[in-house]
């Protein structure tokens, strides 16, 4: 599925006061675990933080969620383990292709904690990593 969400940062009331947080490029794990593109994380004009996937291009997977870790470069479950205090699902991916936003609505979330972590495309039913997107400061 192709999605186009509206590119929140640009289109922002206040584009001059939307902070680009973090940002990396997704990685290919192996030949059916994949994904292209680039995953940020915003912090908007109204103070509302989002995970923006722009340029996505992922193999389809059954119940495929996006997490924000603060593990590095996950490849297992028991990586994302280590680092469980500080994983938040976003919710289910919206679609293997295309532009795409996610709320981070946790009360808790504190940047600081993700400044080396990473976006993963996890699949929940099988409990694997799709693929990741190591973050990093712009």
């Amino acid at each position: 599925v192709d999605i186009e969400d509206a590119n929140l940062p640009i289109t922002d009331p206040n584009p001059g006061e939307v902070q680009l947080l973090l940002t990396g490029e997704f990685a290919t794990l192996d030949p059916i675990r994949s994904a292209a593109g680039v995953a940020s994380v915003y912090r908007l004009s109204d103070g509302r933080e989002i995970v923006r996937l722009e340029g996505l291009d992922a193999l389809n997977g059954p119940d495929l969620h996006v997490l924000l870790s603060a593990f590095p470069n996950p490849v297992s479950r028991e990586e994302l383990d280590q680092a469980i205090q500080f994983e938040l699902d976003l919710g289910e991916l919206k679609g293997n292709q295309g532009n795409q936003n996610y709320n981070i609505d946790d009360p808790a979330f504190n940047i600081d904690n993700y400044s080396q972590g990473s976006i993963v495309i996890y699949s929940a039913r099988y409990d694997i990593v799709f693929s990741f997107a190591a973050l990093s400061q712009p």
